[in-house]
């Protein structure tokens, strides 16, 4: 007992009248429900569950009920070789039984089994069993090497490894909301931080504008004081300084002279239009910058080195 599975995954290509055949047979099964054994999975006939035996019949386990002319349409529709190798009319009765064309579908399977019967070549049994005798030597290569009598999968582990697939499908879905949820987030952080970025350059480079423009204070320790001396008094070149008298002699004896001491003379002290000056003279040490110059944001953050590069800029 081969499945159809079996043969297409060892590379067995079906011929168009050996895939009527088997469909033929496989109608025939179904409608005698004596002696069938049916066993889960339950579906419609598909390669998996159906079964090539050595005498030429073929049974399918997964069916539990006749199927529709549809199912079958696609079971054989499944087996069929590509275009070149199966007929045009072959193929227009698979899409008709599938309703893939505006005609009228079959009305049963005995309809669908004759319209089958004009591709057929040789008996069924017979292509059943030269198809099995033609892949014995492919499939003995290529079954693995377990034991087909081993229990199939329950209904219970079915369910189990469906409920587990479930979950694994809802984990990446909620993975790729997050991660979907997560993206105009970063993209907003992005912008608050470009936004806080610019703002602190601005602020910088208008302390450097303002700090370039206003003037800083220089604050100059004021000279001592210095005494101002009075003028002094000057004579003019006309007037003269009358000679001091001298000391008077005592009279020789014999001569009486007299003679009135002179006046001394002193000359007006000349009074000067000018007023001393209460202005503090400049200073010529060049002004210097002190402790006392204000400091910026700049000086706070202890980035001066950025004020003077955009000095030697400017």
């Amino acid at each position: 007992m081969t499945s159809i599975a079996e043969l297409q995954q060892a590379g067995v290509m079906l011929e168009a009248n050996e895939a009527v055949a088997i469909a033929q047979q496989l109608i025939r099964s179904l409608r005698a429900a004596d002696g069938r054994s049916v066993e889960p999975p339950y579906g419609p006939p598909a390669p998996t569950n159906v079964f090539l035996n050595a005498d030429g019949s073929v049974t399918c386990r997964g069916c539990d009920t006749i199927p529709a002319v549809f199912d079958i349409g696609i079971f054989l529709d499944a087996l069929l070789p590509p275009s070149p190798r199966a007929s045009g009319g072959l193929r227009y009765a698979v899409a008709r039984a599938m309703l893939a064309v505006d005609v009228a579908p079959f009305d049963s399977l005995e309809e669908f089994s004759q319209a089958l019967a004009k591709y057929e070549i040789g008996p069924r049994e017979d292509v059943v069993r030269r198809l099995l005798q033609r892949s014995s030597t492919v499939l003995v290569a290529s079954l693995p090497a377990t034991d087909r009598r081993q229990p199939r999968a329950s209904v219970t582990e079915l369910r189990r490894e469906l409920r587990e697939a479930d979950l694994r499908l809802y984990q990446q879905q909620v993975v790729m909301r997050r991660d979907e949820a997560a993206a105009p987030r970063d993209r907003t952080m992005l912008g608050v931080a470009m936004c806080i970025v610019i703002g602190v350059l601005l602020f910088v480079s208008g302390q450097l504008m303002q700090s370039q423009r206003t003037p800083l204070a220089v604050v100059t320790p004021p000279p001592p004081a210095v005494a101002t001396p009075l003028p002094l008094p000057t004579i003019a070149a006309s007037e003269s300084v009358a000679p001091v008298a001298a000391t008077p002699q005592p009279a020789e004896p014999g001569s009486v002279r007299t003679s009135a001491p002179s006046p001394t003379v002193r000359p007006p002290a000349r009074r000067s239009s000018e007023k001393p000056s209460l202005k503090r003279p400049k200073s010529a040490v060049p002004p210097t910058i002190r402790g006392s110059e204000r400091r910026g944001i700049l000086d706070r953050l202890h980035m001066r080195w950025l004020r003077a590069a955009f000095r030697d800029d400017l």
